[in-house]
Formats: C-alpha cells, structure tokens, sequence
C-alpha cells in the first residue's frame, strides 16, 4: 500500500511522445513518507528541455493505497502526493 509512481511524463505533448521526457526515477526518488513534495522546476532541473520555449506541464500516473490515479502539474506548480 502507500504511493507507488507508475508514470512520469515532463513536457508538451500527448503522453510519451517525442515532446516528453520520462521523469519517472527522480519523481520516485522523491518519495518519502509515502508522500511526494517537489517544485516541477527544481524536479527537471538538469534534464534536457523537450521542447524549447514552449508551456510544459508534469503527468503522473500513480498508486494510492490501492487506488490508481493520473495528476498533471503545470511547469509552475509544485507535485504534491500522498497527502
């Protein structure tokens, strides 16, 4: 039980396109408590960019205490889990 990350997409378009970068190993690498609390900016800090100059936004497919759920965070916007 707890949060288990299944997907983490960062970028612009639909979900695991060529516009996205996988962001699953350092979303995960976040977790602690059962819980997830990150700034998307300081999350991708160091990836590549997928798609320069362009509104970005976070996608997470996750598990909850049994429950699948999806969350998008946009580039601003802090990912909050488990809480």
């Amino acid at each position: 039980q707890g949060l288990a990350i299944l997907d983490a997409w960062y970028g612009t378009a639909i979900w695991g396109e060529k516009t996205m970068v996988d962001v699953k190993k350092p979303l995960a690498a976040r977790l602690m408590n059962n819980r997830i609390r990150v700034d998307v900016k300081d999350l991708v800090m160091g990836l590549p960019d997928p798609a320069p100059g362009q509104s970005k936004a976070l996608i997470v497919r996750f598990a909850f205490n049994g429950e699948i759920g999806t969350a998008l965070f946009e580039e601003h916007q802090t990912v909050t889990l488990g809480e």
